[in-house]
């Protein structure tokens, strides 16, 4: 479980590469010097600080080079699951309304799972060329898909500030004219300022317009759409409205999160008021609508809830409906069996056919949520990126009920700081920095705890010990193998 105490600027970067501007918390890149830029350029110099063409963006934000094919959340979890105190691969199947199964969930929650992870740390291996640990490469992993996901919002919002410049005026777009046989034209031309008028116009990072996502029907049907390719703006136009001493940041977001959120993740998210994250759709402390007292009045919440889950999740399909937040799922009918396929968007317009009550249900006993517009349309396995879900609701802006924050692990008994603990452990064997013997490493800890997290239960070096002592074990001989 993820805490939204442990909001950070950012996690560290796996694999020691410098990131530059704002989405990477460093100093702002080179000024470009060259006449023109191309889009991906200005989008990238805009978000990220520094300005990338397409291939340089694209190679910092896929993860193929660094950790190879078929990468997703599900990998994370199938690492997590390996590396933790009882090593263990789960086998998730697919199951069709007539109860047949039809396969699994993904490859790594099928009987070839450990197969997977032992493919997916020979790549990493050979990309480091060092030994690596399953521990070492889910917190990694996890780190650079947040990173990628981090860039890619950072580049949405440059796209966003670069098209409201251009529908003001106050820059010019470049580009070759297709023809009607699809050839580009010799000569850029300028783009014009009633081609910016239309809210669906937009530009790829590839350098072509294109229509927005969720654009209407009938804007897709238009055919006489005038379309440019090799999109570029006059450098010395983008730095008078960007210049180089220009920053801004990202939201902050929970440097162990997935990359994408599911529906009940950002349901509790938005419940919890930004302080928890589940790692599953499962919770066993989800008060999902209010209890009653034997009086028939509402008993209060338990913390860290600050509203229901049933009013949090009228307060994301709000959202969504007015177009603040984007859903990612896959398009299918309600049976018989679970679709498979590449996530979309769920139009903005369809979240108003919602049923309040009976339209996000879940099909068992696969335990997959999809949403019910009709009979004859439902979207499966909706998610949502990670940063979109923290810029909306971040925790500074979501009141809590009492003024001080409580550390707790979700288990009943008294408050305990032994889950903070052993994650600054883990961060501190993976950079090296574990003490060599056990009680150094309890006072170190302790010490750390005392200044770090002076609010939550302290612990005396003797009981330190005893807290991280089956950890510091597994985190030396981790060390001791990698050398």
């Amino acid at each position: 479980m993820i805490r939204g105490n442990d909001i950070a600027g950012g996690a560290s970067a796996s694999d020691g590469s410098e990131r530059g501007g704002p989405s990477g918390r460093g100093p702002r890149g080179p000024t470009p010097r060259t006449p023109f830029m191309t889009a991906c350029e200005v989008m990238t110099w805009i978000g990220l600080g520094q300005a990338l063409d397409f291939s340089e963006y694209d190679r910092r934000v896929d993860l193929l080079e660094r950790w190879g094919p078929g990468i997703d959340d599900d990998a994370v979890l199938a690492l997590d699951a390996r590396a933790g105190e009882a090593p263990s691969c789960t086998v998730v199947r697919v199951i069709e309304g007539s109860g047949e199964a039809i396969g699994y969930r993904s490859r790594y929650f099928s009987p070839s799972g450990p197969k997977a992870l032992r493919h997916l740390r020979a790549w990493r291996r050979r990309y480091l060329g060092r030994l690596v640990t399953y521990r070492e490469m889910a917190v990694a992993l996890r780190s650079d898909m947040l990173r990628a996901a981090e860039d890619e919002r950072a580049v949405e919002a440059g796209r966003l500030a670069m098209l409201a410049e251009l529908q003001r005026g106050s820059l010019i777009a470049l580009g070759r004219l297709e023809t009607a046989d699809g050839k580009a034209a010799a000569v850029p031309t300028a783009i014009p300022l009633t081609f910016w008028a239309n809210r669906w116009h937009t530009i790829a990072p590839q350098g072509r317009t294109t229509l927005a996502p969720g654009a209407p029907f009938g804007e897709l049907l238009a055919s006489d759409r005038p379309r440019w390719r090799e999109v570029q703006f006059a450098t010395k136009e983008v730095l008078a409205i960007w210049p180089p001493g220009m920053t801004s940041t990202a939201p902050p977001v929970p440097i162990d999160a997935p990359s994408h959120l599911s529906w009940f993740q950002a349901v509790t998210w938005i419940a919890t008021g930004g302080d928890v994250i589940p790692h599953h759709d499962t919770h066993p402390d989800l008060i999902w609508q209010r209890p009653i007292t034997r009086d028939g009045e509402a008993a209060p919440l338990p913390p860290p809830y600050i509203m229901t889950p049933d009013d949090a999740q009228k307060v994301l399909v709000r959202s969504l409906a007015l177009g603040e937040l984007e859903c990612l799922a896959i398009e299918g009918p309600e049976r018989p069996a679970i679709p498979e396929g590449p996530s979309e968007i769920v139009p903005a317009h369809r979240w108003p056919f919602l049923h309040p009550d009976r339209g996000v249900r879940t099909s068992h006993p696969e335990g997959v949520t999809y949403l019910w517009f009709s009979a004859t349309c439902c979207y499966w396995r909706p998610k949502f990126r990670s940063v979109d879900v923290v810029k909306l609701w971040l925790p500074a802006r979501t009141p809590h009920t009492d003024a001080k924050h409580v550390y707790r692990t979700g288990a009943p008994g008294r408050p305990t700081s032994g889950a903070l603990v052993l994650a600054e452990l883990r961060r501190r064997g993976e950079q090296g920095q574990v003490e060599p013997t056990l009680a150094a490493e309890a006072r170190a800890l302790s010490a750390w705890l005392q200044s770090t997290h002076s609010e939550a239960a302290q612990l005396r070096p003797r009981a330190m010990e005893n807290t991280i002592r089956n950890e510091y074990r597994r985190v030396r001989s981790g060390r001791d193998a990698i050398k």
